[in-house]
């Protein structure tokens, strides 16, 4: 029925949302079980990489987005990835691709941004 159709098109539309893009690259962080501190230092690290690759990849007129959610925490993903998720934690996923069509965005004026603090 109807249901099960919509089911199905939410299913396809999420597996191409990963499958689509030319390239997919994921990202893991490595635990440190031991050293809760270095666990965070060592995934702030990670999300800072992750923001730079994907600022400069639009800088080359690469298109790329940043993905987070359910499939990072997915048994499926670590295992057809062959990472062990007792020693790293997936922490995004990267698609990129050269787009059909560059979103315009307007940015606000520096004047409209910028507050001064007396």
């Amino acid at each position: 029925g109807s249901e099960n159709e919509s089911v199905e098109l939410a299913i396809e539309r999420a597996i191409n949302k990963i499958l689509k893009p030319p390239v997919l690259i994921a990202v893991s962080s490595v635990l440190s079980p031991d050293d809760p501190f270095r666990e965070k230092e060592d995934y702030a690290a990670s999300v800072c990489a992750i923001h730079n690759l994907v600022l400069s990849l639009w800088d080359q007129g690469i298109g790329s987005q940043w993905s987070t959610g359910a499939i990072t925490r997915s048994a499926k993903i670590y295992e057809t990835l062959g990472i062990n998720r007792e020693e790293e934690e997936i922490i995004g996923l990267i698609k990129a691709g050269y787009p059909s069509i560059t979103p315009e965005r307007k940015k606000k004026s520096l004047d409209e941004t910028r507050v001064y603090l007396d």
